[in-house]
This record gives C-alpha cells, structure tokens and sequence, in this order.
C-alpha cells in the first residue's frame, strides 16, 4: 500500500510523483529461533524482533542496541 498525495503513476514497482519515487513498505520477515540460539540461551532482538519459536518463558530485556530475549536463569553476552 502506497500512501501518496497529488497525481500519481505505477512505474516497475514503484509510485512516481511529479517531485519524487515513494517505493511500497517492505515486508519484515523475522526468522524463526535457531537451534543454536535455542542452545545459548538468547538472541539479540528488540521488542518487536521476537522470533517466531521463542519459548514462552523467555524475558525481553531493553538495553539499547544490545536488547536481548533470554531464558530466566541466563544473560545475554
């Protein structure tokens, strides 16, 4: 879906604008848990980047860049 204001026409994928290309969002795909993240213990991700998989007693903790998903008994590295 493409939000655009004034006169507008598909080219190759995109909108074209008298003044500018607005491109579609892309879809976020977010894999599912690895064997080796399930192993570890965590996995780096925001909020919104909880992977499909994830155990239900995972905790989401909020460090900024190093935001982390864990199991109760480990930290993230």
């Amino acid at each position: 879906m493409v939000w655009v204001v004034g006169v507008a026409y598909v080219l190759g994928g995109c909108v074209r604008t008298k003044s500018q290309v607005v491109f579609p969002p892309m879809p976020v795909v977010i894999p599912t848990i690895s064997d080796q993240e399930m192993f570890r213990g965590w996995y780096f991700g925001s909020i919104g980047q909880k992977k499909p998989g994830t155990p239900k007693d995972w905790q989401y903790e909020d460090r900024g860049k190093s935001s982390c998903w864990h199991q109760n008994d480990r930290q993230c590295q």
